[in-house]
């Protein structure tokens, strides 16, 4: 009884690290990034989003966000630019996760 238990803990803990690690920006992708961006900085990056905007403007975020098979990401860096505007601590968190010719201006200029 006791060894089935730890086989089954063999194999949940197998199963754990086959999970395929989520895609996140790294140097090798865009090589400005210092550091490799990680699942906690898209986190911290949404959370950052939501605590600045009403849950309406949030929810827009999310629904350009998840619109990136359809309208590819020139679309989604148009449609962030507009939504961001006058929030370049915003942008400048945003860019740290775009291929380097999609970086998003910090000035309202564009």
């Amino acid at each position: 009884m006791k060894r089935a238990r730890e086989e089954e803990g063999e194999e949940e803990q197998e199963q754990e690290q086959a999970a395929p690690a989520p895609m996140v920006a790294t140097p090798a992708h865009n090589p400005r990034l210092a550091t490799a961006a990680t699942w906690n900085d898209a986190v911290d990056f949404v959370q950052a989003v939501k605590h600045t905007f009403d849950r309406a403007k949030y929810l827009e975020f999310l629904d350009i966000v998840r619109q990136v098979d359809s309208i590819g990401i020139s679309g989604i860096v148009d449609r962030v630019k507009v939504l961001f505007r006058g929030h370049p601590d915003l942008k400048s968190y945003f860019n740290m996760f775009l291929p380097e010719q999609y970086e998003l201006s910090l000035t309202d200029d564009d």
